[in-house]
């Protein structure tokens, strides 16, 4: 049976040991569990907050109201109560008894499979496209595997200009996309969200980073005799430690990055890799390529 999985917010299973009460005010969790899947007391879910800490819970009681007092999408919950206290017109805290504990660095079997944490870090420099398409790309990216995302906005981008209210509602609500698609396949930890850059500004940050690991810079060139991704990171993985490396790929939106955009990448220090002979939506060709990076990186860093 499907064991529900749910982030909640970071640092909350600090303190949580086997036998332990964690009270939450969290009126979306709450709405989730008792009205959207119906369930209750005595059910068994998972929590996380994003430490890498799994707490498999029994669930021992769940608010009256709710559906009441529902915070917006994508915003914090209140922290964590003292169990017994209340706020005067705040409904009774979730409350859920620790079972058990797992930890990244303890973990064993399939939840250490699922962290990865041996692998170099996944970074994509994201062209903002169409709504739809650029919110499917974040679910599946995260699915398959990518730590960071960075937005970006490219000389062919449709969107150019996107005010600060702009920028916060759709963080909001990017951050809950893949905060859903991490819940659902399982991860232990979200990717990265990061603001809205444009993407010379990215490249620059990106290749003059001052982290003293080791960067793998690669973008998505069609139409091209560039090496395909495996024989790009093969090369690469070789030539410096693969393990503590972040792999940067870039790529651009509808009509591609511009010649101006790619001469930035190219003496930046990124190499170009091709995913083939078919031209790809911008969406498709980041899926790939991301799904193929964190699964070649994987295997290689188990050598």
């Amino acid at each position: 049976m499907r064991q529900y999985r749910f982030f909640i917010e970071e640092g909350s299973l600090n303190e949580a040991e086997p036998g332990s009460i964690l009270a939450l005010h969290d009126p979306d969790l709450a709405h989730q569990l008792s009205k959207v899947l119906r369930l209750q007391a005595g059910d068994q879910v998972t929590l996380l907050d994003n430490s890498g800490r799994a707490c498999h819970c029994i669930i021992e009681s769940l608010p009256q109201r709710a559906s009441l007092q529902r915070k917006q999408a994508g915003a914090k919950p209140v922290r964590k109560q003292v169990e017994g206290a209340n706020r005067a017109g705040q409904p009774e805290p979730l409350r859920f008894r620790i079972a058990s504990v797992k930890d990244d660095c303890k973990a064993e079997g399939r939840l250490a499979e699922k962290t990865d944490l041996s692998r170099p870090k996944v970074l994509i420099l994201l062209p903002v496209i169409k709504p739809a398409r650029f919110e499917w790309a974040l679910e599946k990216l995260t699915e398959v595997g990518v730590d960071i995302v960075q937005p970006t906005i490219c000389n062919r981008s449709v969107h150019q200009d996107f005010n600060k209210a702009d920028n916060e509602s759709k963080f909001l609500r990017w951050h809950s996309i893949i905060k859903e698609a991490a819940e659902q396949c399982e991860r232990n930890r979200l990717p990265i969200l990061r603001p809205i850059k444009k993407m010379t500004q990215a490249i620059k940050d990106e290749s003059e980073s001052n982290s003293r690991d080791p960067l793998l810079l690669l973008h998505l060139s069609e139409r091209s005799n560039a090496p395909d991704m495996v024989t790009a990171l093969s090369a690469l993985c070789n030539s410096k430690t693969c393990k503590s490396a972040t792999l940067v790929v870039a790529l651009g939106p509808e009509g591609g990055l511009d010649s101006s955009e790619v001469a930035l990448l190219e003496m930046s220090g990124f190499s170009p890799v091709s995913l083939g002979q078919n031209i790809l939506r911008a969406e498709t060709a980041a899926i790939v390529a991301i799904a193929t990076a964190a699964q070649t990186l994987t295997k290689m860093s188990k050598y």
